[in-house]
């Protein structure tokens, strides 16, 4: 077995604790940029859960658009259809009063 002198020994603990030091201050850095990917991830969650009610609100509201914009074309149809009862009574009418 090998006995290293007092000196190197003190050399050979320094550079360790300057090691050690560092990678205490490496550790730190990732300790806290971890709690800041962690923070990120619950926000991305919340606006995933945020992003889904907000995608059932929209489904509701183009359902509610759909119907509202085909009530105009209905009523165009009863009044087309109105018309040309109107039209073909006018004309039957006016038939009925010329043969009689």
């Amino acid at each position: 077995m090998e006995y290293i002198a007092g000196e190197v020994c003190h050399e050979r603990m320094k550079v360790l604790e300057e090691r050690s030091a560092r990678d205490k201050e490496r550790l730190d850095r990732l300790e806290t940029l971890c709690d800041a990917i962690n923070t990120q991830n619950t926000n991305i969650e919340r606006l995933v859960v945020e992003l889904k009610h907000i995608n059932k609100l929209i489904s509701s509201q183009e359902e509610r658009l759909q119907i509202i914009e085909a009530a105009p074309k209905s009523r165009l149809s009863q009044i087309v259809t109105a018309v040309i009862s109107a039209v073909t009574g006018g004309i039957v009418a006016s038939l009925f009063a010329s043969l009689l």
